[in-house]
C-alpha cells in the first residue's frame, strides 16, 4: 500500500516538492523492510527499489526546476 501511495505521489504532474520528498522518504523506509522480509530478488523488492531510483531522479529534476524558477 505504501509503495502504491509513493508511486502515486511522484507520478502526479501537479505534485509539490513536499509530496516528492514524502514519496522518496516512504520508499526509503519500505525498501529495507521488503529486502529483509522478501529478499532482494523478489519482484516487490525490485519494484520498490526501481521506484526509489526513479522517484529520486524525478525529485532532483523538480528541485532543479524549482531553483531556476525562483
Amino acid at each position: 500500500m505504501r509503495w502504491t501511495c509513493a508511486v502515486a505521489l511522484y507520478s502526479d504532474k501537479g505534485a509539490t516538492l513536499d509530496e516528492f520528498f514524502e514519496a522518496v522518504t516512504t520508499l526509503e523506509e519500505i525498501g529495507p523492510i521488503a529486502r529483509r522480509v522478501l529478499g532482494g530478488a523478489h519482484p516487490v523488492t525490485v519494484g520498490i527499489e526501481d521506484a526509489l531510483r526513479w522517484s529520486r531522479t524525478v525529485l532532483r529534476a523538480r528541485e532543479a526546476l524549482s531553483k531556476t524558477t525562483n
